[in-house]
């Protein structure tokens, strides 16, 4: 049988070791910016993809015909394909075709004919498990992932059975020694640990846990990011968080301490000294050894290599599991500074298009560099798809499972963790049946209307997360306003009946951030925000002046000098603002700080709009943009 509607398909966590568990899919409708994206990422994005070579390896095996290959861990996309897919069917509202798709995908994947009984378009010298690329385990993690969303979805097991036939498998393999283990830590890459964890919830099979804990073994994670020893490279960002995550799940089922201080100290080390002002990681899709290293661009590389996709998209993952077993409120500030800057960012409007590498800088002449073969400027275009996959199908799975991202249940407790216009049905320990509407325009209004109504008298808390970017926020209940603290949840204990309405008011006025000045990249330069939105500046909106000469003008050093403006007609609507920029008669050196643009004299200033960075690319496929603006007295 499928979830039921109070069951949660993705965070289906359990026990005393959790302190709040998600609303369920089915149990949760969104409106505002998130809805509408997590819609067209479900009813545009996943359609179209069907067009393109996601699928193409088993579609060539089921006529018959030698697969030839495609891309590294090619199988790993139509898998996270699959699960994005069964997220969409289970929130309910997808296209009326996709759920015949999802079967069809489902047939191709589980043919018979693939020797060994593996499950994959292509397997090197018939071998279960092959040294080629290293990526064996990880595409058979999605696999199982997959497996477990199709049952939650649809109620069949036909997918979950194979998969845990595939994990049967690998353990057994394991089990006698198969030399593949002893290479894995160092070479391979980590998902399957977490994706264990899961097959071992829906599919009942405790084995699984102690195979996945055994498998998060093999690799060293000391008590700093310059003692982790992940995948090539030591420090890959994709590979470290999705280990994090795995332990912190496995700290679910076992209690082993260990594992979730480890994974709480990494977080935090990495959120404040390795994460970009955006919530993108990563330089060479590795998190740097040393603290502050955040380079905006990379010149000497071809792709800009900065502040890869999935490394945001495992950032939220890990993030919300955290905030499961800890409570801790500040988990969803990173989770929604990744969320609306670094992955709304790299999908376009439309949701058919999306950028590999995240750089904070793209200026000057680009011939010569491509986004991990995709347009600098812009972004790729399906039924196109970059040469390595990963960032699509992981933006849709991560989209997919959103809605239980924004409401958690504790005992006796309903937190809301992300501001959008929501509705959620949810059931207290108690039996108490609760629902809760949500209006607001968040991100672009700090203004949020809760309306929270129960079949009967009930007593329960109401947590209100406050951002940390909001140090005015107030609350009022029944006529009484109250502050709030920014950085933790407020507290509301009531005995709520009928209907109660709850008003949250968080200023957005413009903010200038300034920067540790170990951030050597950093230095001279500020970032305009508007609530939890950062803000760039795109050469459309430049009044002509060159980016690569720009500063902005900012009197006091302040955000009085910042107007803002609504626009209806832009992205949907947005906020924007206006600042005075300036043209210097120089530039800084290629690879050099870029605030040296201030050491040469100005020659032209004009007003220039700046956007909310998740908006840039969406007018051109060969943009420009700054996103952090070199400012005179910082």
């Amino acid at each position: 049988m499928t979830a039921q509607p109070d069951e949660a398909l993705v965070g289906n966590w359990d026990g005393t070791r959790v302190r709040f568990r998600p609303v369920s899919l089915a149990s949760v409708r969104l409106g505002g910016l998130l809805g509408r994206t997590v819609r067209r990422s479900n009813d545009t994005g996943i359609a179209a993809a069907l067009d393109s070579d996601i699928c193409r390896g088993f579609h060539m095996r089921s006529m018959g015909q030698k697969t030839e290959w495609l891309r590294l861990s090619a199988d790993s996309d139509q898998f996270k394909w699959l699960e994005g897919a069964c997220y969409a069917l289970a929130a309910g509202g997808a296209p009326s075709t996709l759920a015949g798709e999802v079967e069809r995908v489902v047939d191709l994947t589980i043919s018979p004919d693939a020797p060994n009984g593996y499950i994959a378009s292509r397997v090197r010298d018939g071998r279960l498990l092959g040294r080629c690329g290293w990526h064996d385990l990880y595409v058979a993690g999605h696999m199982m992932e997959a497996g477990v969303a199709h049952h939650g979805a649809t109620g069949s097991r036909r997918l979950l059975d194979a998969a845990c036939a595939l994990a049967d498998r690998l353990m057994t393999a394991h089990e006698r020694g198969n030399p593949y283990f002893e290479g894995y830590a160092k070479h391979g890459h980590q998902e399957i640990e977490v994706a264990l964890v899961r097959l071992a919830r829906a599919g009942w099979r405790r084995e699984y846990i102690g195979f996945a804990r055994a498998l998060a073994g093999l690799a060293h994670v000391g008590g700093s990011v310059s003692d982790l020893r992940v995948g090539p490279g030591r420090r890959h960002a994709v590979r470290v968080l999705y280990l994090l995550s795995a332990m912190t799940e496995l700290y679910m089922e076992t209690g082993e301490d260990e594992l979730l201080e480890k994974a709480k100290g990494l977080w935090e080390e990495i959120t404040r000294t390795r994460m970009y002002v955006t919530g993108g990681l990563g330089r060479g899709e590795r998190i740097p050894e040393t603290p502050h290293d955040l380079p905006q661009w990379l010149p000497d590389e071809t792709e800009f290599d900065i502040a890869e996709t999935c490394a945001s998209v495992a950032l939220c993952q890990l993030g919300w599991r955290l905030h499961a077993v800890t409570g801790d409120p500040r988990c969803f500030d990173v989770v929604e500074t990744a969320l609306y800057n670094n992955v709304l960012g790299a999908l376009s409007e439309d949701c058919t298009a999306v950028r590999y590498f995240n750089p904070l800088r793209v200026v000057g002449s680009l011939e010569g560099y491509t986004d991990w073969g995709g347009p600098i400027g812009g972004r790729m275009r399906l039924p196109k798809i970059h040469p390595v996959s990963c960032c699509f199908p992981n933006v849709w799975r991560l989209l997919g499972q959103i809605p239980e991202y924004v409401f958690s249940l504790g005992r006796d407790e309903v937190a809301v963790n992300l501001y959008t216009a929501a509705k959620a049905v949810a059931r207290l320990d108690g039996g108490a049946r609760v629902t809760i509407d949500v209006e607001t325009d968040y991100p672009h209004s700090g203004r949020v209307l809760l309306r929270v109504s129960t079949e009967s008298p009930a007593a329960f808390a109401l947590l209100l997360r406050i951002p940390d970017w909001c140090a005015d926020a107030e609350i009022t209940v029944e006529g009484t306003t109250s502050p709030a603290t920014a950085g933790t949840y407020h507290r509301i204990d009531r005995k709520w009946r009928d209907s109660a309405e709850v008003a949250l008011q968080m200023p957005m006025a413009p903010r200038v951030i300034r920067f540790d000045e170990r951030i050597e990249a950093n230095r001279g330069q500020v970032a305009i925000a508007r609530g939890p939105l950062v803000y760039c500046l795109e050469q459309a909106d430049a009044s002509g002046l060159d980016l690569a000469r720009l500063s902005v003008a900012l009197p006091g050093g302040g955000s009085q000098g910042v107007a803002e403006e609504f626009r209806p007609d832009l992205f949907g609507g947005v906020w924007t603002l206006t600042v005075m920029g300036r043209e210097h008669s120089g530039a800084a050196e290629p690879g050099g700080p870029y605030a040296a643009v201030l050491e040469h004299p100005v020659e032209k200033e004009a007003e220039v709009t700046l956007i909310p960075y998740y908006c840039r690319a969406n007018r051109s496929d060969d943009s420009r943009w700054l996103t952090l603006l070199p400012c005179e007295g910082v």
